[in-house]
């Protein structure tokens, strides 16, 4: 159950993903690589995830969480409370904002490490913490994606079986996942493999989720 702190910070999040993604879906607790993702905004082409770090948290098990969610979406935004910060002073007497020791390696490889609360605009030391849209000069790729098995095993099996058969893959009604998921890889573009995902995730049931979008086109 999430604390008070995380739920006020994820509420946060929720109000600036649905002004960043507006067409987006959001999901709470998306089950990614074996461990569950805080938060999902998944639009129909993308799948980001959001792990949140409040002040009561810690960090031992950011490391492996961030590794799964990054490797499987098209990538990972860690919102981490400003304990997890640390403030100083440059030799010019001007103050400085950066990530403390625990989370500084997330500062370089994230799509985003957003500080809460957001620190505030026109601040050079702390805009790269701001809540920003990832884009080209975030570090954001729109093409890069991950292995296709990896974001396509965010899907549950009948998941995959519509998928497989809109695209013509040929597979047996006994295979498990894992060949089911080869065959698509090795079958389908990027592009299709991405699209895919994004359609069944947007519209699956979840315990906490937006309302289901149903899209009944490929592409």
């Amino acid at each position: 159950m999430a604390s008070a702190s995380e739920k006020t910070i994820r509420d946060a999040v929720v109000e600036r993903c649905r002004q960043h993604w507006p067409d987006g879906r959001i999901i709470h607790e998306l089950a990614i690589g074996g461990c569950r993702a805080d938060l999902a905004v998944v639009t129909k082409s993308h799948v980001f995830a959001f792990e949140i770090k409040s002040e009561r948290d810690t960090l031992t098990r950011l490391d492996s969480q961030f590794r799964f969610f990054d490797g499987c979406t098209h990538g990972c935004i860690v919102v981490a409370h400003e304990k997890w910060f640390e403030r100083f002073t440059y030799n010019n007497g001007s103050e400085g904002f950066r990530p403390g020791e625990l989370l500084k390696d997330y500062d370089h490889k994230s799509l985003g490490l957003w500080a809460f609360p957001e620190p505030p605009a026109g601040n050079w030391q702390s805009e790269r913490h701001r809540w920003r849209k990832p884009g080209r000069d975030y570090g954001f790729d729109e093409f890069r994606q991950p292995r296709a098995a990896n974001l396509l095993g965010i899907l549950l099996r009948e998941e995959l079986v519509i998928e497989a058969r809109r695209h013509s893959v040929a597979f047996k009604s006994r295979w498990p996942v894992t060949p089911i998921i080869s065959a698509m890889a090795y079958n389908m573009s990027g592009r299709q493999v991405a699209e895919a995902v994004c359609r069944q995730l947007r519209a699956r049931r979840f315990a906490a989720a937006d309302d289901l979008v149903y899209e009944t086109e490929a592409g």
